[in-house]
Protein backbone atom coordinates (compact mmCIF):
# COMPACT_ATOMS: atom_id res chain seq x y z
CA UNK A 1 0.00 0.00 0.00
CA UNK A 2 2.81 2.42 0.83
CA UNK A 3 4.42 1.57 -2.53
CA UNK A 4 1.18 2.68 -4.18
CA UNK A 5 1.21 6.06 -2.39
CA UNK A 6 4.90 6.59 -3.13
CA UNK A 7 4.31 5.89 -6.84
CA UNK A 8 1.26 8.16 -6.86
CA UNK A 9 3.27 10.96 -5.22
CA UNK A 10 6.03 10.63 -7.83
CA UNK A 11 3.53 10.68 -10.71
CA UNK A 12 1.74 13.75 -9.29
CA UNK A 13 5.04 15.55 -8.75
CA UNK A 14 6.03 14.78 -12.36
CA UNK A 15 2.73 16.12 -13.70
CA UNK A 16 3.16 19.30 -11.62
CA UNK A 17 6.72 19.83 -12.91
CA UNK A 18 5.60 19.35 -16.53
CA UNK A 19 2.73 21.81 -16.11
CA UNK A 20 5.00 24.47 -14.61
CA UNK A 21 7.64 23.92 -17.29
CA UNK A 22 5.12 24.12 -20.15
CA UNK A 23 3.40 27.22 -18.83
CA UNK A 24 4.29 30.09 -21.15
CA UNK A 25 5.18 33.53 -19.93
CA UNK A 26 2.45 36.08 -20.40
CA UNK A 27 2.74 39.84 -20.58
CA UNK A 28 0.53 42.75 -21.61
CA UNK A 29 1.17 44.54 -24.89
CA UNK A 30 2.81 47.91 -24.23
CA UNK A 31 0.35 49.60 -26.62
CA UNK A 32 -3.05 47.86 -26.40
CA UNK A 33 -2.45 46.39 -22.92
CA UNK A 34 -4.09 43.09 -23.88
CA UNK A 35 -2.54 39.91 -22.49
CA UNK A 36 -0.12 38.25 -24.91
CA UNK A 37 0.91 34.64 -24.35
CA UNK A 38 3.97 34.89 -26.61
CA UNK A 39 5.03 38.54 -26.57
CA UNK A 40 7.51 40.07 -28.97
CA UNK A 41 10.03 42.25 -27.14
CA UNK A 42 11.50 45.47 -28.53
CA UNK A 43 13.60 47.78 -26.36
CA UNK A 44 12.57 45.71 -23.34
CA UNK A 45 8.83 46.26 -23.86
CA UNK A 46 6.38 43.42 -24.67
CA UNK A 47 4.13 43.74 -27.74
CA UNK A 48 1.48 41.71 -29.51
CA UNK A 49 2.18 40.82 -33.15
CA UNK A 50 0.24 43.79 -34.58
CA UNK A 51 1.70 46.43 -32.29
CA UNK A 52 5.23 45.02 -32.44
CA UNK A 53 5.21 45.94 -36.13
CA UNK A 54 3.72 49.36 -35.41
CA UNK A 55 6.40 50.03 -32.80
CA UNK A 56 9.32 49.10 -35.03
CA UNK A 57 8.05 50.51 -38.34
CA UNK A 58 6.07 53.54 -37.17
CA UNK A 59 7.39 57.03 -36.64
CA UNK A 60 6.67 57.88 -33.01
CA UNK A 61 6.69 61.36 -31.51
CA UNK A 62 6.40 62.56 -27.92
CA UNK A 63 2.97 64.10 -27.42
CA UNK A 64 3.27 64.99 -23.72
CA UNK A 65 6.05 64.67 -21.19
CA UNK A 66 6.31 65.43 -17.52
CA UNK A 67 6.95 63.90 -14.13
CA UNK A 68 5.27 62.79 -10.93
CA UNK A 69 6.37 61.99 -7.40
CA UNK A 70 4.90 59.78 -4.69
CA UNK A 71 3.45 62.92 -3.07
CA UNK A 72 2.09 64.25 -6.39
CA UNK A 73 1.15 61.34 -8.70
CA UNK A 74 -1.53 63.31 -10.56
CA UNK A 75 0.45 63.79 -13.79
CA UNK A 76 0.95 60.04 -14.21
CA UNK A 77 -2.70 59.33 -13.52
CA UNK A 78 -3.88 61.86 -16.12
CA UNK A 79 -1.34 60.59 -18.65
CA UNK A 80 -2.58 57.02 -18.24
CA UNK A 81 -6.22 58.13 -18.58
CA UNK A 82 -5.30 59.97 -21.78
CA UNK A 83 -3.62 56.81 -23.12
CA UNK A 84 -6.83 54.89 -22.44
CA UNK A 85 -8.91 57.60 -24.14
CA UNK A 86 -6.68 57.53 -27.22
CA UNK A 87 -7.17 53.75 -27.40
CA UNK A 88 -10.97 54.21 -27.53
CA UNK A 89 -10.38 56.29 -30.68
CA UNK A 90 -8.07 53.63 -32.19
CA UNK A 91 -5.01 55.81 -31.70
CA UNK A 92 -1.96 53.77 -30.72
CA UNK A 93 0.19 55.17 -27.93
CA UNK A 94 2.58 54.06 -25.25
CA UNK A 95 4.12 55.57 -22.15
CA UNK A 96 7.88 55.59 -21.78
CA UNK A 97 9.01 55.75 -18.15
CA UNK A 98 12.28 56.36 -16.35
CA UNK A 99 12.99 56.86 -12.68
CA UNK A 100 15.47 59.16 -10.95
CA UNK A 101 16.37 59.54 -7.31
CA UNK A 102 16.49 63.30 -6.75
CA UNK A 103 17.21 64.60 -3.26
CA UNK A 104 16.04 61.38 -1.58
CA UNK A 105 12.80 61.37 -3.58
CA UNK A 106 12.04 59.07 -6.49
CA UNK A 107 10.74 61.05 -9.43
CA UNK A 108 9.02 59.29 -12.33
CA UNK A 109 9.60 60.92 -15.71
CA UNK A 110 7.04 59.94 -18.36
CA UNK A 111 6.51 60.55 -22.05
CA UNK A 112 3.35 59.68 -23.96
CA UNK A 113 4.32 58.73 -27.50
CA UNK A 114 1.93 58.55 -30.46
CA UNK A 115 2.32 57.74 -34.13
CA UNK A 116 3.19 60.88 -36.05
CA UNK A 117 0.28 60.49 -38.48
CA UNK A 118 -2.16 60.53 -35.52
CA UNK A 119 -0.52 63.35 -33.59
CA UNK A 120 -2.96 66.15 -34.50
CA UNK A 121 -5.98 64.10 -33.51
CA UNK A 122 -4.21 62.97 -30.33
CA UNK A 123 -3.28 66.59 -29.51
CA UNK A 124 -6.92 67.61 -29.79
CA UNK A 125 -8.04 64.80 -27.47
CA UNK A 126 -5.27 65.57 -24.97
CA UNK A 127 -6.66 69.05 -24.28
CA UNK A 128 -9.38 67.63 -22.03
CA UNK A 129 -6.68 66.03 -19.85
CA UNK A 130 -3.90 68.66 -20.08
CA UNK A 131 -4.84 72.32 -20.59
Amino acid sequence: MSLFFATLAIVLAGVFVLRVRNKKSQANCHICERPVSEPIYHDGYPFCVVHGDDYTKGRWIVLIKGHSTPEDPEFGVRLYHLKQELATHDLSSYIQVRYENLEKEIVTFMELCVLEECSERAKTLSKQFFS
